[in-house]
């Protein structure tokens, strides 16, 4: 990799290699540290002063070059008489790719590598020559670098170089390094055992390239060159006595030791209770899941032959687990197979012990066999039933007795949960056979249910043609593959034709369609001649209206080895035989494959229920109108109406209207449907009023100059408006202009091109680069902007003072000083007063080397890679910068990009923030804790670094106007220390945004207050970031009019406690607290207003009104009604004497027909949300006398069977009774049940059969009626 970003220097590690006066024979060395040095990447060219020279060996005896040595031996003997000594030559340069013969090794200025092709000698030498500056022996030495080569056609009796070293460079001491001679290219790496290299003294590598004869050589290069150097043996040293460390754990959690030692090979044996434990002698000790069995005391002893070390002792202590085990999540994998998930790691021989399952069907009692029990993983089994479940039915599950792997093993309590009823009906799978048709183009009457296609060629699915490795391993991942290949598809031809039959023989009513399979790039389906669902991708499109032959679809945005699903309009569904035809379409003409393979599924619908009302609203006309439901079911047909018709288009699960006009105002409410319930939500006022207030503006920020990489160094505004305005007046750049203020022109700067976000309220200029040497004020004006309503309200023509970004810091151009010894260094090391001259320096970034090709774009190049090994926890790094300005109003912003966490300092104080997640814990970055005290031991979370991360704005209370200091502390993870491999990155940038100086700045406010949603009885705060001038008075409003707090911000006040004064607390919030919000900031300068933040407080269901009892005789209908308050959704359940739960019953209101004695009983209604649960008072039902039960007959019989077909129900009757058959052509039509003509019998105490001959019409709903 070769690093331009640092011209003209050939580093390591930030310093300039020296020549050193201690050395003898003339030329300088590069300095030689433990751990890794380099990698050195001759972007300049080396030179004697940086330890590389050259020389040549004439021809000897009077022969000609290059015909005394032809082989490696003969080599090796010769070079025995070189000395290092002699060797002094500054390497010339070459800048030919594929250089001419000459002598000497050579720096190709073109390929910025070191480059040999030998002629007129006897062999070329490149001598490189390494100081040992370490301060102790080294006792091994790793050598790497690339090597390549050119004119490689050229034979050549010796491959490419022959390698040496030695400790003296005299003759006679040459040792050949077999790693790195007559090696194939590529990367090259070689250790050699250095005992002797003692500190101050030199070590010499010769690379031979030797002259061939007869013929030309070919020509090899030497880059990217790395040297690793290892301390020599010494007794073994304690680094960090506090290790191990003492741990009180759960039972299961992971404990991790570790024992931190130098010297070379030691040999580690860890302890328990003075015990040695076998197999753990690493440096860490491991416990993936402790239990009570790992109490006790741990302690490791490290040892090589010169010395014995003992560690510290350290106590685990683990608390017995104690929680039972729990059935958290049941789900039905097709008919015959359920999974039972556990709330924690399950024991083996309970959990697939099948006697600990049964699966019932509550209407009957009946109990399907589970047949087997597999472990999936620690908290998942596998049921296998040993008979199918009925669709769309649901069933309960019971288990038992299964225990977890505590130690002392705890037993779950018996549960019983609901298995999810099944609703997919197989149709036929993704290989079933098609007829396709290539060629042209076809008339519309192929897709008709009569037309002939025997012509056609057939296949099974998959059928197409794919060039995609990724698309065919996703089929054969899936068990299917390309069974009809085309063998190519053709340039131009944009659609291809499918068809097929399936006979639906399913008598339920409702049904849906569902596709799913490969379909590249997209298609319309038809289901007997009548298109039934198109489609395009996600992100893709037909468009608007008939498809041809030559249509194209849009690009689709999901990978084409993406499983995609269809939902299909079942309306044209016959009883019997069905054609489904689709046409495939192309989304270019030069398109390279073709792909079609689908399954096709029956859905039975899930009955549909309301889970999120949608909300009324109070806007402007011009501003968004957006109302939205909530929905449990599936297959779902939305209408929305208003006052009481239905809306054109409004077809959709939310409804929006942007902009919004007056007229739309009125009550809306949505209907939802599908094949067999429908629901109606609650009914909402919508008010859009006039708009008669102009826009106005939040605030303007200018950015640094190449903020934005795409327009080079140009500066980048930003303004925020108040609500959406006009496009056009946006996009008008004669509606702006910047005057620079300060000097005697008041220079207006450029602008090149506007543009604006989707909201419509963010806007962006494109400006001519600002003035960064010395910080002056920019003033933006503007006008003639209209927003969207009706009236067209103009905004008044406005100036105002800008804020502007700053670059304090920059990745590329910042030189740090850092520590990378994995010394304790405390705390005193953040503080400006702190020496850190002893430390190494090099700009930033910094990484290792598995992170070099993975820096940001435009965050420069490492000039030096950071050791890394798991006896490093901590790294540390100071910089100083420069804050040109008075630091009252200065926010400062960080974009970091790191691995693993870091921790920061300004002037030796922690920098906090507000800003409190899993991934900043009290504004740390991707650490595990947000209070404890930071030390060097302290772990972060694992995370690697990607795009860099913006991190909440900082006021600190410390900064200072001219020099500050900055200290971070980058920690390591726990998977870094006790793993094998090791990563690090660390840089970042550090931005100010200042606001103009010496002026009164109207507020403007740099961060809305967000929506929150909270428990009821919590305490909650609004933020807000504010800045503007002090004195600043901040107005809180409740439901837009209502003032309910005033605050002033006196001048003087540090800008840390601004937030918290601007900021509005409410204690313990109920329903009355629930709203929207929203601030006023004002001063003598101008005022802005903030956006809306609503507050939802999330209530507990409870009782409006209650289910009360009744007496009541056999054969009459009882309803029970109950009324919840609390946040939706509201979920009831209804209870028959307390345990038995009523399938369906969930809704308000229990209606019980032709109720018997024996459901005489106590009646409940549980009420959820999802903050908790209530249960209702008890309703007793008391049924006594009237007549004899009737008998029981299916409930709401549902049974399409299509135009044409008798329909004939069977029903045992009893004496006394009439049974009348009944039709309804809708179900949702309660008032439109008829009698079938002649359908009628009296009961006898037999079987009768109750038919309609031939009906008439789509579908009918059945039931029977009995008097």
């Amino acid at each position: 990799m070769k690093n331009n970003a640092v011209s003209g220097i050939w580093k390591k590690a930030g310093m300039l290699c020296a020549m050193f006066a201690s050395m003898t024979i003339g030329q300088a060395a590069i300095s030689i540290q433990l751990g890794n040095n380099g990698p050195y990447t001759f972007d300049t060219a080396p030179t004697a002063a940086d330890g590389w020279t050259t020389g040549a060996q004439a021809a000897t005896g009077g022969s000609t070059a290059g015909a005394n040595i032809s082989t490696a031996q003969q080599l090796d003997t010769h070079v025995q008489t070189q000395s290092a000594s002699a060797i002094v030559t500054n390497l010339p340069t070459s800048s030919t790719v594929n250089p001419s013969t000459h002598q000497w090794f050579r720096y190709n200025t073109s390929l910025q590598a070191i480059q040999s092709r030998v002629t007129g000698v006897e062999y070329n030498m490149l001598l490189c020559t390494l100081q040992n500056n370490s301060g102790s022996p080294i006792g091994q030495l790793t050598i790497r670098y690339t090597q390549a080569s050119y004119d490689t056609g050229v034979a050549e009796q010796i491959q490419a170089h022959r390698v040496y070293w030695s400790l003296t460079g005299e003759p006679n001491s040459w040792q050949v390094i077999p790693g790195l001679s007559e090696q194939a290219d590529g990367e090259l790496s070689a250790t050699i055992a250095t005992t002797g290299w003692s500190s101050g003294s030199m070590l010499y590598i010769l690379w031979v390239d030797d002259n061939a004869n007869p013929g030309t050589d070919p020509s090899h290069t030497i880059d990217n060159i790395s040297f690793e150097a290892l301390g020599a043996s010494g007794p073994i040293q304690i680094v960090n006595p506090n290790l191990p460390l003492s741990q009180s754990l759960n039972e299961y959690d992971r404990a991790l030791f570790q024992f931190v030692v130098s010297g070379q090979s030691p040999v580690f044996q860890w302890f328990k209770n003075g015990q040695p434990i076998p197999g753990a002698t690493s440096a860490n000790y491991t416990i993936n899941s402790v239990t009570v069995n790992d109490d006790g005391q741990y302690y490791c002893v490290a040892s090589n032959t010169l010395s014995v070390v003992t560690s510290r002792v350290a106590v685990l202590s683990v608390a017995p687990d104690e929680q039972k085990p729990a059935v958290v999540n049941v789900i039905g994998v097709g008919a015959s197979v359920v999974r039972v998930v556990f709330s924690e790691a399950v024991r083996a021989a309970t959990a697939t012990n099948t006697a600990n399952y049964t699966v019932t069907l509550p209407s009957s009692g009946a109990t399907i066999p589970v047949q087997s029990a597999v472990l999936l993983n620690t908290n998942t089994v596998e049921l296998t039933l040993a008979a199918a479940r009925q669709y769309a039915t649901v069933y309960y599950l019971t288990v038992r007795s299964v225990q977890d792997l505590a130690l002392v093993a705890n037993t779950m309590f018996t549960q019983t949960e609901p298995i999810p009823p099944e609703y997919n009906l197989p149709v036929f799978p993704i290989n079933h056979t098609w007829r396709y048709f290539t060629n042209d183009c076809l008339p519309d009457e192929w897709r008709n249910f009569t037309y002939d296609d025997s012509a056609w060629l057939s296949g099974p699915g998959i059928l197409g043609h794919e060039t995609s490795s990724a698309t065919l391993a996703a089929f054969a991942n899936a068990g299917e593959s390309m069974r009809t290949p085309f063998g190519q598809v053709y340039t131009g031809k944009r659609t291809y034709y499918f068809r097929t039959t399936f006979v639906n023989t399913n008598t339920i009513s409702g049904l849906g369609l569902m596709a799913e399979g490969w379909i590249d790039d997209g298609a319309v389906f038809y289901l007997n001649g009548v298109e039934v669902g198109r489609f395009a991708g996600a992100g893709a499109s037909f468009p608007q209206g008939p498809v041809a032959c030559d249509t194209l679809v849009s690009d689709d945005v999901q990978p084409e080895e993406s499983l995609k699903t269809i939902i299909l309009d079942s309306t044209p569904l016959r009883y019997g035989t069905n054609v489904l035809a689709v046409e495939v379409h192309q989304n270019s003409d030069t398109s390279s494959d073709l792909v079609f393979g689908i399954r096709l599924n029956q859905v039975i619908p899930a009955p549909l229920s309301i889970t999120q009302q949608p909300q009324g609203t109070n806007i402007f006309d011009g501003q968004t109108l957006n109302l939205t439901v909530g929905y449990d079911g599936s297959l779902p047909r939305f209408q929305w109406y208003r006052n009481g018709q239905p809306v054109a288009g409004a077809t959709a699960q939310t409804y929006t209207v942007n902009p919004a006009t007056t007229d739309l105002s009125g009550n809306y409410y949505v209907v939802i449907t599908n094949g067999i319930s429908a629901v109606t939500s609650v009914t909402v006022s919508v008010t859009v009023r006039p708009d008669d207030i102009p826009p106005a503006v939040y605030g303007a920020l200018m950015q640094t100059n190449g903020f934005d990489q795409n327009w080079g160094d140009a500066c980048i505004v930003q303004i925020a408006f108040t609500e959406p305005v006009n496009t056009n007046d946006l996009l008008n750049v004669n509606n702006y202009f910047i005057v620079r203020q300060g000097d005697a022109t008041n220079n207006t700067l450029q602008i090149f091109q506007a543009s604006v976000d989707a909201t419509g309220t963010n806007l962006t200029l494109i400006c001519a680069p600002k003035q960064e040497t010395t910080l002056v004020n920019y003033t933006l004006y503007i006008g003639n902007i209209r927003d969207l309503s009706a009236a067209q309200n103009v905004m008044a023509r406005t100036n105002l003072f800008m804020y502007q970004r700053h670059f304090l810091i920059k990745s590329q151009t910042q030189a740090w000083r850092y520590n990378a010894s994995g010394a304790d260094l405390g705390t005193a090391w953040t503080a400006p007063t702190f020496n850190d001259t002893a430390w190494d320096q090099a700009y930033s970034p910094f990484v290792d080397e598995s992170y070099q090709n993975a820096i940001p774009g435009g965050w420069g190049f490492p000039s030096v890679y950071i050791p890394v090994s798991n006896t490093i926890t901590t790294y540390y790094y100071r910089t100083t910068f420069n804050l040109p300005v008075d630091p009252v109003g200065v926010r400062l912003q960080f974009e970091v990009w790191a691995d693993d966490g870091a921790v920061f300092y300004l002037n030796g104080t922690e920098m906090r923030n507000d800003q409190d997640n899993a991934t900043n814990p009290g504004g740390r970055y991707y650490m595990t804790n947000g209070t404890e005290q930071v030390r060097a031991t302290t772990l972060a979370q694992n995370h690697t670094a990607g795009t860099p991360s913006q991190r909440a704005p900082l006021y600190p209370a410390n900064l200072r106007n001219g020099q500050n200091t900055l200290a971070v502390s980058v920690h390591q993870s726990a998977q870094d220390i006790a793993g094998t491999t090791h990563d690090h990155a660390f840089a970042i940038q550090l931005i100010a945004t200042i606001p103009p100086l010496n002026q009164t700045v109207r507020p403007s406010l740099v961060q809305q207050p967000a929506n929150i949603t909270t428990n009821l009885g919590a305490n909650v705060t609004l933020r807000a970031f504010g800045d503007g001038t002090l004195p600043l008075t901040a107005i809180w409003y409740f439901n837009t009019n209502t003032p309910i707090r005033t605050n002033t911000v006196a001048s003087g006040t540090a800008i840390t406690n601004i937030p918290n004064l601007i900021a509005l607390t409410l204690n313990n919030v109920g329903a009355a607290n629930e709203g929207t919000y929203t601030l006023v900031l004002r001063n003598s300068g101008g005022s802005v207003t903030s956006s809306v933040a609503t507050l939802t407080v999330l209530r507990p269901p409870t009782f409006l009104v209650q289910p009360v009892g009744t007496n009541v005789s056999v054969g009459a209908n009882v309803t029970f009604t109950a009324q919840a308050e609390g946040t939706l959704p509201l979920r009831y359940q209804w209870y028959f004497n307390g345990v038995n739960r009523l399938l369906g019953e969930t809704n308000a209101t229990l209606t019980l027909l032709n109720v018997q004695a024996d459901q005489s009983g106590n009646y409940t209604v549980v009420v959820t949300n999802s903050v908790g649960a209530v249960t209702s008072v008890v309703a007793t039902l008391t049924v006594g006398g009237g007549q004899a039960n009737p008998p029981t007959i299916p409930r709401g019989g549902l049974v399409y069977q299509g135009p044409g077909r008798n329909f004939s129900l069977q029903v045992q009757t009893e004496a006394g009774h009439t049974y009348r058959l009944q039709f309804n052509p809708n179900i949702q039509d309660r008032n439109g049940w008829q009698n079938v003509p002649g359908a009628q019998v009296n009961g006898d105490g037999t079987v009768r059969t109750l038919t309609d001959i031939a009906p008439t019409g789509p579908r009918r709903f059945y039931r029977i009626a009995v008097d």
